[in-house]
């Protein structure tokens, strides 16, 4: 049964988080052999902890301490997008984008930093934080749309295609890893789709994607990085729901003008 299920993962991840625990004490001060019981750690907490709340803080630990250690090795260059949304997450959007100012704008064409930018600022906007404007975050929303489009298109309608799309989804890494791809897409947005969700309950977030969509022509079908075109179908069908719900919702609100 399901009370079993959640027993059996509790115990899995006790006996990693033991496991890790005595990994980074064997260490000492080896800083190589204290980067490869972090990335252990990280990669070992990501899949033993899925859906534990928990989690999130001890990843995130692990990623601060290797970006400490060895900021510039590809192991921790590896964990960057990981490092940005558990910052966010955990409200820490100043060291967010102190790290992204610290990274270049080269790295941040790519669209999940990208879109972490536009996030910040949407933060900074919803916080009512000195500078920030509604202006900023969609200059930001249109450099990440201009990366992937498609992301954006899951955020201008998220709470229909949340609900059509299981966060499970998960298309392999060598397939998210491609720029501009529905699957680059998928990949971000089942890491990033609550920390969006956070700064949407007035439709802001949603609002700031489509008007930042209207100044672009979206290749469709969706762009993909993979053969069988298995991820491409599942993001045709979320988007014809969530047209068909905006239509339908267009519709109840023409009734209820005639009707006043």
């Amino acid at each position: 049964g399901r009370g079993g299920d959640a027993e059996k993962a509790a115990t899995r991840l006790q006996a990693q988080r033991t496991r890790i625990a005595r990994a980074i004490a064997r260490c000492g001060t080896d800083e190589d052999a204290l980067m490869a019981a972090h990335d252990d750690a990280i990669r070992s907490l990501k899949l033993a902890g899925v859906g534990d709340e928990t989690v999130g803080p001890e990843r995130l630990a692990h990623l601060r301490a290797m970006q400490k250690l060895q900021p510039g090795d590809p192991r921790t260059e590896g964990w960057r997008v990981d490092l940005i949304l558990l910052l966010l997450d955990e409200g820490e959007a100043g060291e967010a984008r102190s790290l992204l100012v610290g990274w270049g704008e080269e790295v941040c064409k790519a669209a999940p930093f990208a879109y972490s930018r536009a996030l910040i600022e949407l933060a900074a906007l919803h916080g009512e934080e000195e500078g920030a404007s509604r202006e900023v975050a969609l200059t930001e929303m249109k450099l990440a749309v201009a990366a992937n489009p498609y992301i954006a298109i899951f955020l201008a309608q998220m709470d229909t295609f949340a609900t059509e799309i299981d966060p499970d989804t998960q298309p392999p890494p060598e397939e998210t890893a491609k720029g501009g791809t529905v699957e680059e897409a998928l990949g971000y947005t089942a890491a990033a789709g609550g920390c969006w969700m956070d700064f949407n309950d007035n439709g802001e977030a949603s609002e700031i994607a489509a008007e930042a969509l209207e100044e672009i022509e979206v290749e469709w079908p969706p762009r993909s990085a993979g053969v069988s075109k298995k991820y491409v179908k599942i993001f045709e069908a979320a988007s014809a729901a969530a047209e068909r719900e905006a239509e339908q919702e267009g519709s109840d609100d023409e009734e209820e003008e005639e009707g006043e």
